[in-house]
């Protein structure tokens, strides 16, 4: 079970990666909110385990481009996250 006090991990299993500008929110202030809640950031985007790519400007992204043939990744905005938390659960990703 749950102890007292401990965060649910809302985001057990993901991989986040952030990519450029992150909005109101720094990237480092995101990050640990991320592990805090049970997810893991990669400083590199290695193909093999980052499941989230998080940037403020979605069609914009470099990485979107250079990764959409590798499969199932999820570009989510800076709020996915804060939002997630806010209501105390994962947010699907493409809401």
């Amino acid at each position: 079970g749950e102890r007292e006090g401990e965060e649910p991990c809302l985001f057990a299993g993901c991989v986040i990666y952030f990519d450029g500008r992150t909005g109101q929110h720094s990237s480092l202030h995101l990050s640990k909110l991320v592990m805090l809640y049970g997810g893991v950031c990669s400083v590199t985007l290695s193909k093999r385990k980052v499941t989230h790519v998080v940037c403020e400007n979605l069609s914009g992204s470099k990485t979107n481009k250079a990764l959409n043939h590798l499969g199932p990744l999820h570009y989510v905005r800076p709020d996915w996250i804060t939002d997630s938390i806010l209501r105390g659960k994962r947010l699907r990703e493409d809401s």
